[in-house]
């Protein structure tokens, strides 16, 4: 039980670290005398974010205070239908006090859950640049078609998507297209693969312009140097509930400026010095959800950049969602250091 208990003193940060090693993706926060104070799941976490919470607070101020729970006497009958009628994955097990006594999960009781898959869903995969930050290799090679553990890039962005019920894919393509045709043409795929021809760059949303009539439903876009181990369902049912025109995964990191910063008072005295501050950010990682009219906003032939789309999205007063995820959820291969780390990672899976 002790791998699924945090005290009440755990931060957002260990929290969010826990729950990507946790099966059951959810969290029992209790205090010193093991007394139930909630339950915490990513969504908990990511409202908490979206409120403001950072990566050093308590993860107990975004804590389900008031989970279902039952009493140490009380015997239930069909334990997995009482989880699969209340939406739970763990039924904590309380005494009179309120003391945790254990926990009954689909993985205590030996059924699997099965995740949910997305229905045609379209993903588009924006990987015509030059991939400049990865020279030489790209001098050669296409950075979509770069190894990682003998598998190139693309190939595992895509498998990502399709485990999640994502088969119909959109390439975009401009540097050395024909090399990125060319290995699809050549293997066995379960999946569709369709190709935008980008005559010149076009930046990494102008050549969504040609598949404008495509799509009649909310679809994901990926830059082609990200990797990232999400729940896509969850994230594509975040965008649809809240109705949003674009959706952002952003990654909460800690980061830390290297030196001392001073802090003057009016007089431009030295109030007070500050040894290696940190703060908390949310990062664009590369991965959208987006509904098929924002299409409309951009030029046709124009170089034409997501951040482009994005203050046309706000001066056409629509509406931009950002869902957080922590920063060991993804790899940005598209630069060395990330790519040689993401490597390293793979390998010991």
């Amino acid at each position: 039980m002790k791998k699924q208990t945090i005290s009440k003193k755990t931060t957002i940060k260990e929290a969010m670290v826990a729950l990507n090693k946790n099966d059951i993706k959810c969290l029992l926060v209790i205090d010193d005398q093991k007394k139930l104070l909630g339950t915490v799941t990513d969504g908990d976490i990511r409202r908490g974010i979206l409120n403001g919470l950072r990566l050093k607070s308590h993860v107990v101020k975004c804590a389900n205070t008031s989970p279902i729970t039952i009493d140490e006497k009380h015997k239930i009958k069909n334990v997995n239908e009482f989880l699969k009628e209340n939406e739970i994955t763990i039924l904590p097990i309380i005494n009179n006090k309120g003391k945790l006594i254990d926990f009954i999960s689909y993985e205590s009781t030996k059924i699997k859950i099965q995740k949910e898959k997305l229905k045609n869903v379209n993903t588009v995969i924006m990987a015509g640049g030059k991939g400049k930050r990865l020279e030489p290799f790209t001098s050669i090679l296409p950075k979509p078609l770069i190894p990682i553990r003998n598998k190139p890039i693309i190939e595992h962005i895509i498998e990502r998507f399709y485990e999640s019920g994502s088969s119909n894919f959109f390439i975009s393509t401009n540097y050395k297209a024909s090399i990125i045709k060319a290995y699809f043409n050549d293997k066995k795929i379960s999946y569709k693969i369709n190709f935008i021809n980008e005559e010149h760059p076009l930046g990494t949303a102008g050549s969504l312009k040609y598949i404008e009539n495509k799509f009649t439903s909310p679809f994901f876009l990926t830059n082609c140097d990200v990797i990232a181990e999400l729940n896509y369902h969850d994230l594509y049912n975040f965008h649809l509930k809240k109705q949003y025109e674009m959706t952002i995964v952003a990654s909460l990191g800690e980061f830390t400026i290297p030196y001392g910063i001073l802090n003057l008072n009016k007089k431009g005295e030295l109030r007070k010095i500050e040894e290696k501050p940190s703060s908390s950010h949310l990062v664009n990682t590369g991965i959208y959800v987006l509904s098929p009219n924002v299409i409309e906003l951009i030029p046709k032939n124009k170089y034409f950049d997501m951040t482009d789309l994005i203050k046309a999205i706000k001066s056409n007063k629509g509406s931009i969602g950002v869902y957080p995820i922590h920063e060991d959820e993804w790899s940005d291969v598209g630069q060395w250091d990330e790519f040689q780390k993401t490597e390293r990672k793979f390998s010991v899976k």
